[in-house]
């Protein structure tokens, strides 16, 4: 019986587990320590442990179970009574019941052995009693005996442990019970994991269904309020998550329920690789150019020219299990949410994915998508309100080599001239942020890109913009330099150097739009001739492939 693996130290009134691995319930381990002690031989001993219910315990007459039991117990929560030391102060004969736990600084700390348990801790005028220890916390648990000053430089009497406290304090400790219900739904080797005050507590237990008991309170003040939250997150399967509060203690059932990801069977390996899709926090406002303006958003989602699909697939390998990189300042697997008040979405924490659509989480933006996918999205803003883009179309030049220099170039009508629509309005100077034309820009004007104003027959500058509203683009950076009023502006479909196969770009459609295509590449081993052809978007985009003829004349290297 794994129980019986079980030791007491009546000297100490510590219960430690010597040998065994196996794990036993809560009231397995009240009934051997009500066994042992009915004993003729030990009938003057002091009780260990009371029993309210089946699944509610206290260690009592200043007992204590060794920090790494705690680990095999299952069915119920175990608190203490008789731990503080202020309560048992003074002349009650009871206050060398009392337990410190004490935390030593790094700097001199010399490591606890087990040979020091049971011996005298000296800390000035004040001593104890080493019940326990933990060397990679610089944790001892001490009963104090004498003194009421508990500070400064610290050794154990004929003992090998030393250092200087940091604080040592005093209270009743609680090891509250988590469990996940029989009847929830767990996908093939689920291993949960909990999350407490902000770190993943180091997992133990095997993977599937839970029973665990989990130290909420420490010298009589809660970690994190007793709250944990439980976890499954096995990429390829929807996640799940939630928050449990374990502060009264007792027996604390979860729900985990854990389905398969259809959306998500790209595996793990391959969707590493895709570092061009980034996410950047931090408010942005932006336009879907849906006639609501701009709104603000907390998290950008760049799709580095991958489909919704595959960002949605990146979205949820960042936050898988493991996942240690940081998102607004938490591991990935730990990540719920853009703002603490905003709704959780639990199965993918970014959004989800059916229908062949994204729903993005609040607050959250994409941009640089694949233009194949201009309308398979559905955002929520920072305000909470939902943004449908509207008929928006994407334009998409492919058969590329990275390098290659691609525009898409509105014409005046089909084997036209490039249209030049806007003229630049006055008071455009060096460092703006923004660029204003005279004009009210057309509402198919690509969302984002860039925007080019026309100096003379020979000079053209060129600018990014994110985002744009009545007759201004906002730019990614700042003015060169100040303009003259009157200067044409145009707003490409498309101008980009491509970093991989294709390249594109997603507008309002309202009309057909005759546009000149250009891919142009004159240096290196793949140089090409120019490739110019002329297109139309129509009401469902367009997408070219350039013909990539080598040009073997030039000499360009």
């Amino acid at each position: 019986m794994p129980v019986s693996d079980l030791s007491i130290d009546y000297a100490n009134r510590l219960i430690t587990r010597p040998s065994g691995t196996d794990t036993f319930s809560a009231r397995a381990m009240y009934s051997w320590l009500q066994d042992q002690i009915d004993e003729l031989t030990t009938l003057t001993r002091h009780n260990p442990m009371t029993a309210q219910t089946p699944t509610d315990f206290t260690l009592v007459n200043g007992y204590m179970i060794a920090e790494s039991v705690f680990q095999y117990i299952t069915g119920g929560s175990v608190s203490t009574y008789g731990w503080d030391a202020a309560v048992f102060d003074g002349t009650n004969s009871k206050q060398t019941f009392g337990i410190y736990v004490s935390t030593f600084q790094s700097g001199g700390y010399v490591s606890a052995i087990a040979g020091d348990i049971g011996k005298t801790v000296v800390a000035g005028a004040t001593n104890g009693k080493l019940l326990y220890y933990d060397n990679t916390l610089r944790k001892w648990w001490v009963r104090r005996n004498t003194g009421t000053s508990w500070s400064g430089a610290v050794t154990i009497t004929g003992g090998t442990g030393a250092g200087t406290l940091t604080s040592a304090v005093t209270g009743e400790a609680l090891y509250s019970n988590v469990y996940s219900l029989p009847s929830g739904s767990l996908e093939a080797s689920t291993q949960q994991y909990i999350e407490q005050n902000s770190a993943v507590i180091t997992t133990y237990w095997p993977v599937g269904h839970i029973d665990l008991i989990i130290k909420v309170r420490e010298a009589g003040t809660l970690i994190d309020s007793g709250i944990i939250r439980v976890f499954a997150r096995e990429y390829t399967d929807n996640y799940f998550h939630v928050q449990v509060d374990l502060s009264q203690g007792g027996r604390n059932p979860v729900g985990t329920t854990t389905t398969d990801d259809g959306n998500n069977q790209t595996a793990s390996g391959t969707v590493a690789t895709w570092t061009d899709v980034v996410v950047t926090f931090g408010s942005i406002s932006r336009n879907l150019n849906n006639g609501n303006g701009l709104k603000n958003y907390d998290v950008s989602i760049d799709c580095g020219g991958r489909t919704v699909a595959q960002m949605y697939e990146r979205s949820k390998y960042v936050t898988r299990r493991g996942e240690t990189t940081t998102l607004n300042g938490v591991q990935g697997q730990l990540y719920r949410k853009a703002q603490a008040a905003y709704a959780e979405v639990i199965t993918s924490p970014f959004g989800t994915f059916a229908g062949g659509k994204f729903f993005g989480a609040r607050g959250v933006w994409i941009t640089n998508y694949n233009g194949a996918d201009a309308k398979n999205f559905q955002l929520i803003a920072a305000d909470g309100t939902t943004q449908i883009p509207p008929n928006v179309v994407g334009a998409t030049v492919g058969a590329l080599v990275s390098g290659d220099r691609v525009g898409v170039y509105r014409l005046t009508e089909s084997g036209g001239s490039i249209a030049v629509p806007f003229t630049l309005a006055s008071g455009n100077n060096n460092g703006n942020s923004t660029l204003v034309i005279s004009e009210s820009i057309t509402a198919d004007t690509p969302a984002a890109g860039t925007v080019t104003i026309v100096i003379d027959a020979n000079t053209q500058h060129s600018y990014p913009y994110v985002s744009w509203t009545g007759s201004t683009f906002t730019l990614s950076g700042t003015l060169s330099q100040s303009y003259t009023a009157g200067l044409g502006v145009f707003a490409p479909i498309l101008q980009a150097q491509a970093s991989g196969v294709s390249v594109s770009n997603t507008l309002t459609y309202s009309a057909d739009i005759p546009v000149l295509i250009i891919v142009r590449r004159s240096t290196g081993e793949d140089k090409m001739i120019p490739f110019d052809v002329e297109g139309l978007i129509i009401s469902t985009g367009m997408t070219v492939n350039a013909i990539r003829n080598p040009d073997s004349i030039s000499t360009n290297a």
